[in-house]
């Protein structure tokens, strides 16, 4: 499962044509979409509220533009659903819960 990218490298072209099945998470068309064999829709960022964070670090509060499509949430909905699917704890968490989650259910570690 991996996060759609407008772009996608050479190098990782060749590692993702060995996938048996690529899952993608993804909001956008992309060159990543049009290689998967499942999408899971996200909203795109102006469709959700919440804290984003930039890439240096800085944390800033946004509104809701506009409501995204029927069905479709914010893409730490969509993976917090999948992990309660899964068996996972289930309530949304903040992302760093979330993502631990995530990883002690796949290791088989959750308790």
């Amino acid at each position: 499962l991996v996060p759609a990218l407008e772009t996608v490298s050479p190098a990782l072209a060749k590692g993702l044509s060995d996938l048996k099945c690529l899952v993608l998470l993804a909001g956008f068309r992309s060159p990543l979409v049009d290689a998967a064999h499942v999408i899971l829709p996200a909203a795109l960022g102006f469709e959700v509220e919440g804290v984003f964070v930039s890439g240096d670090g800085t944390r800033r509060a946004c509104a809701r533009a506009v409501e995204p499509p029927e069905g479709v949430c914010a893409g730490r909905q969509v993976l917090s659903d999948l992990l309660v699917r899964l068996g996972g704890p289930g309530e949304v968490k903040d992302s760093d819960a979330l993502r631990k989650d995530a990883l002690a259910l796949l290791s088989g570690t959750q308790g």
